[in-house]
């Protein structure tokens, strides 16, 4: 009946300094002061013979106050000597004037108590409890069971003012203890406070350092692999008349295309992690985006023999606006989830329009999913961390498992939804909607042809990695064969030589020991704002804010390693087009 709203939740036990006065303490020191006032009662009940219950009651007190440390709660301790003290103040008010009795103000002193140590609840409900034993002493009193009158002698005169002395006495150290429980209360919350924040900067200090080392592990593993895929395509160049030695070329090209994206899986991961994952929206072909990443999963699986089959709605919009690399990445991500569900099957994709709206379902028609994977990707899709239980499937949610997760991050940024569901009879599929709203496209130029008229270019290469050097050397000489080409290892390098020679256009790397490219950039700018000469970076990053910070710092283009030589030949071309057309200007 009494269930207590305590100061300190219900006894939760919680670590607390040695000088805090709990809930426990505060109610045995109440249950200390009780006996020792009945004591004195009994004392001076030698002087004023008022009730001979005063030492039982304060042995019953003392008893309850023994048992709290023998593990008696002490919301059922203060019950109890509720209860007793009940009894003999019933017992004390009958016999010194009923409800006239200067005794009744004990059941105030009762009530404070209560209301501080047990909350709200237990005091109403025995406030009731008070509130019957006034009215059944005022009956009996009526029927003349018990006297009303009070007595007005000298002893009575004296014990009714020790009465009042007591009584005020025991309010003041009631309200005094609980205000230093309180204050103290205070002070340890302020303290823990403090020790979560420092708890708290630690751990952002510690998950900056985390990604900080895994934005670079994922740099120096992008490098290696970026000047194998460099590597790879001049081979393929040089072997385009050998299609035995192609087929092995592509294998490797298809190997380590696989093993980048792991990396940049990792990448994302951790970005998704520290809520770091950004987008880029931009106008793009619809159709040209969901078709290259399409054919390019075709392509990665179709020695396995599984159909890919894909269907565009006629009613699609040409050109929208979004980010149409983490659209590939979503799809990538789910086709090759189903991938890691069952190597067989018929995959399809379907793009179509609903109410205005642009749906994806990924459907792999032949397979349907174990109860645990099932359950597996749909916590996943929720957010949900996936049970133990759960884990030993996480193997089986395509490559290394992260894609789900990153796919599910990606959509939720760009404010759209994904499910998975079964369908009816056999096969399993992947829905999601991004916004993606319709634009009208302006042709701004007229594409560029590769000009190879200009003569004598001076181009200024600036990388850290000899590999990386000789992947662009011999890209530019394909591309520009009169071209002269100056290559460097340290930002210091290409300053000398800007300082030396007249330079028509600036590769650089961003990430490099002592001058980094972003460093570069402002000093090139400072030394050349004369003549704002092309720069061009040329970066395995993909962090997008990496890219916003070297196009702040001056730069006119980002190209990602592995560099392409199309994209290279087409982004040369487009700026010292501009940059001639500066010139005459």
């Amino acid at each position: 009946m009494l269930q207590s709203n305590s100061l300190d939740n219900k006894n939760r036990k919680d670590p607390v300094s040695g000088r805090q006065l709990t809930k426990a303490k505060l109610a045995q020191r109440g249950l200390i002061i009780s006996v020792v006032i009945l004591a004195l009662f009994y004392f001076l009940n030698n002087l004023i013979p008022i009730s001979k219950y005063n030492i039982w009651t304060a042995i019953a007190i003392f008893t309850i106050y023994l048992a709290t440390f023998l593990g008696l709660k002490i919301d059922w301790a203060l019950n109890f000597a509720i209860f007793v003290l009940m009894i003999f103040l019933t017992n004390l008010i009958a016999e010194t004037g009923s409800v006239n009795s200067t005794a009744m103000i004990w059941l105030c002193i009762i009530l404070t108590a209560t209301v501080l140590l047990q909350g709200w609840r237990a005091a109403v409900s025995w406030f009731f409890v008070m509130v019957a034993i006034g009215v059944l002493l005022m009956e009996l009193a009526h029927r003349s069971v018990i006297s009303a009158r009070v007595a007005v002698d000298h002893p009575m005169v004296i014990w009714s003012l020790i009465n009042y002395i007591l009584a005020i006495g025991s309010l003041m150290l009631i309200i005094v203890f609980y205000d230093t429980s309180h204050r103290s209360r205070i002070q340890t919350l302020k303290e823990r406070s403090e020790s979560l924040s420092d708890m708290q900067l630690a751990i952002t200090k510690a998950q900056a350092h985390k990604d900080d080392l895994i934005a670079s592990v994922g740099h120096e593993l992008r490098t290696p692999m970026n000047a194998i895929l460099g590597l790879n395509e001049i081979l393929k160049d040089e072997l385009k008349n050998e299609h035995a030695d192609i087929e092995i070329v592509n294998h490797i090209r298809q190997s380590t295309e696989q093993l980048l994206h792991i990396v940049d899986d990792v990448l994302d991961y951790s970005s998704v992690q520290a809520g770091r994952l950004k987008i880029q929206p931009q106008d793009f072909h619809l159709h040209q985006c969901i078709d290259a990443i399409f054919h390019r999963i075709k392509k990665k699986y179709e020695h396995l023999g599984i159909a890919f089959d894909i269907h565009l709605d006629e009613k699609l919009p040409a050109y929208v606006h979004g980010d149409p690399k983490r659209l590939q990445q979503i799809i990538r991500n789910l086709l090759d989830t189903f991938m890691g569900f069952s190597m067989e099957g018929r995959i399809q994709l379907e793009c179509e329009l609903r109410d205005g709206e642009i749906f994806f379902l990924i459907t792999n028609q032949d397979i349907n999913l174990s109860s645990a994977q099932f359950e597996l990707a749909h916590s996943i899709i929720n957010q949900h961390r996936a049970t133990h239980n759960a884990n030993n499937e996480r193997k089986n949610l395509g490559d290394t498992g992260m894609g789900l997760t990153i796919s599910a991050a990606l959509i939720h940024l760009l404010k759209g939804r994904l499910g998975i569901k079964k369908r009816t009879g056999k096969g399993t599929e992947f829905c999601f909607y991004v916004p993606l709203p319709e634009v009208q496209w302006v042709e701004t130029s007229a594409p560029l042809a590769l000009n190879k008229q200009w003569i004598d270019l001076q181009i200024l290469v600036v990388d850290d990695n000899a590999v990386n050097l000789l992947i662009v050397k011999k890209m530019i000489a394909d591309l520009w064969p009169t071209a002269l080409l100056h290559q460097v290892t340290t930002g210091q390098e290409g300053l000398d030589i800007i300082g030396k020679q007249a330079i028509d256009l600036i590769l650089t790397d961003l990430m490099m020991p002592d001058m980094d490219g972003i460093g570069f950039t402002n000093a090139v700018r400072s030394l050349m704002a004369h003549n704002p000469v092309p720069i061009i970076a040329l970066t395995a990053s993909t962090n997008p804010i990496d890219e916003d910070m070297a196009l702040q710092a001056g730069m006119n283009a980002v190209i990602h390693k592995p560099v392409d030589k199309t994209v290279l030949s087409q982004t040369i071309q487009y700026w010292l087009t501009m940059s001639e057309k500066k010139s005459l200007s």
